[in-house]
Order: structure tokens, then C-alpha cells, then sequence
């Protein structure tokens, strides 16, 4: 788990990079012209949830983490705000084998306050959903390396086309980053396709 921080710049070709665009979301109105609706798998959590005796809507992930391979998602009751509250239930697509006495069968993601959890191993299923994108190059990339303050400002999976807000990661960035920043970020802006991705 961590922070990362991308400079994307939308396109109209059709490639494996795209960004999910969120309807509800004001802040991408500038990059519509890119929008493209695009069929793709989900993991499909209604059912992974159903299959285990438990309701998916009392639920919201809370946080995820990737090892580059495998995948971990962490949940919290739906009504949960912020990180600061029990941790009801783990899913990994990490494979285990099923007669392994049970304390045996762990993840290789250490979530602090999950050991109580349930955990639940394996192949994550998925459903196709035809949804809005935005296809997209990395113009620029940073993780890690900002204040305290930008956890307050920016929620995780937060995105912004915004330059006064890509103004504000800036002056959140540590010192000895911010040069980097400015290059890869500031100085290559392209207004109407380029947007900030942040994901933790």
C-alpha cells in the first residue's frame, strides 16, 4: 500500500491504459470529449459476497494493495468514514490450499487490525460491464513524497483536471521533490487532456 500519483493525458485511441470515469464526478467536464464507453471485466463482488453468506452493500472497500501480481482488498462497514474503523472482512486472489490447517493459511499482505477478519483466498470472479473511460498516456508519475495535509485534501482514488488543485499537490509535495514534480506534472500540462490520477 501507498500513494501514487499520476499525470494522464486522455487520447481517443483505444489501448489497455484507461481510467473509469465516475458520472457523478464535476471535475472531468473538460475532458468529455474523451469519454468512450468500453466493456471490460469487474470483479464482481455482489456474488463473491453472496457466495460467502454476507450482503455487499453493508460493506465499502477501505483501502486495496498490489504486490505487481496479486491483489488484497480491505472492507468496512458502508457507513464507515475515513480509516479509522474495524476492518469486517479481507479478500485476496492469492492462492491457498484448503487443507492447510487454518492458521497456516495467511496472506502475504500484513493489514494492520485484520487478524480478526475473516479472509477469503483465491481467483476473484468477474462480470463484463460496459462503462465510461478515459483512455489515456502517463505523462508523468510520483509516490509518496507529501505532507500530511494532502491526505486531508485528497480522498484515495480522488482525480482532478484542475490546475489549481494540481497547484495544491504541488505545494504538498516534499521539498526535494518538487522540482520532479513541476517537470513531469506543471510544465507538460495540456489543458482539456490532462488530468491528475491519485490512488492509496
Amino acid at each position: 500500500m501507498g500513494l501514487d500519483i499520476y499525470h494522464a493525458q486522455a487520447k481517443r485511441e483505444i489501448d489497455n491504459r484507461f481510467f473509469r470515469v465516475e458520472m457523478d464526478s464535476g471535475e472531468l467536464t473538460s475532458l468529455q470529449p474523451y469519454f468512450q464507453i468500453h466493456e471490460n471485466p469487474h470483479i464482481d463482488w455482489k456474488k463473491m459476497f453472496a457466495d460467502r453468506g454476507m450482503v455487499y452493500d453493508r460493506y465499502r472497500v477501505m483501502t486495496r494493495a498490489t504486490d505487481g501480481r496479486h491483489n488484497c482488498f480491505i472492507f468496512v462497514d458502508a457507513d464507515a468514514v475515513g480509516f479509522d474503523h474495524p476492518i469486517r472482512a479481507v479478500f485476496s486472489d492469492e492462492w491457498h490450499f484448503p487443507l492447510l490447517p487454518k492458521f497456516m493459511r495467511r496472506s502475504q499482505f500484513r493489514v494492520p487490525g485484520s487478524r480478526k477478519a475473516p479472509h477469503f483466498f483465491g481467483p476473484f470472479e468477474e462480470t463484463m460491464k460496459a462503462e465510461t473511460v478515459i483512455f489515456y498516456d502517463l505523462a508523468g508519475y510520483q509516490r509518496n513524497g507529501v505532507s500530511e495535509e494532502f491526505y486531508r485534501r485528497f480522498r484515495p482514488d480522488d482525480v482532478t483536471c484542475l490546475e489549481d488543485r494540481v497547484e495544491g499537490i504541488y505545494q504538498m509535495t516534499a521539498p526535494e521533490l518538487r522540482a520532479e514534480f513541476k517537470r513531469t506534472f506543471m510544465d507538460n500540462w495540456v489543458d482539456g487532456r490532462s488530468f491528475v490520477i491519485i490512488s492509496y
